[in-house]
């Protein structure tokens, strides 16, 4: 299967949709490259695009209320994330499982004066109910997939919104033929099958 090469991405996408995210809605971008890859490749996972991230974040808001279950929402570093607030407010105060996946510069260009740079990491924190940061320059594979499972959860247990900040280094659009990754924990047929 055609996917990202940067493993956070292949991870997301992967884990997502083994626990049941069948919709995502993107905004073009250029950082959020390695998320529209992964995602946009995934057998199970129907990808829409919206320009403006504030619609794009309404959608997803309104593919989650339909479905009961978990939409994502992609957008690009930035100020294009913080455009995500008003459906994340909704999702927050209507118990909706949305999930906010904004990409991000590295750690290290944050608060420099570079292009394209806010303070992403918890930027939701008081409209959600799980927030974490992804930098797999950082943190093992088992840490990032335990943390995306930890999302999953709060999202559908508590009813609400997640925001996952993500940041990625350059290069940003290659792409590998891999193997879908196995799930970190297998989710059961049945539940799948109510989704």
């Amino acid at each position: 299967m055609l996917t990202s090469e940067h493993a956070a991405a292949r991870w997301l996408a992967a884990d997502l949709a083994a626990r049941g995210m069948r919709h995502a809605v993107i905004s073009p971008g250029s950082r959020n490259a390695p998320l529209v890859l992964a995602l946009h490749h995934h057998p199970q996972i129907a990808v829409a695009v919206a320009v403006d991230e504030r619609a794009a974040a309404h959608m997803a808001l309104g593919m989650a209320l339909r479905s009961g279950t978990p939409a994502a929402v992609v957008s690009t570093s930035g100020t294009a994330a913080v455009n995500f607030g008003p459906a994340i407010a909704e999702a927050f105060h209507q118990r909706v499982p949305l999930l906010a996946l904004t990409a991000d510069r590295p750690a290290g260009s944050i608060g420099r004066g570079h292009g394209q740079t806010v303070f992403q990491a918890g930027l939701f924190a008081a409209h959600t109910v799980f927030s974490a940061t992804l930098d797999a320059t950082e943190l093992q594979e088992s840490a990032l997939r335990a943390c995306i499972a930890d999302a999953w959860e709060a999202a559908t247990t508590h009813r609400g919104p997640v925001h996952l900040n993500v940041p990625f280094e350059e290069p940003l659009y290659g792409s590998v033929d891999a193997p879908c990754p196995e799930p970190a924990v297998a989710v059961p047929p049945a539940a799948l099958s109510k989704q």
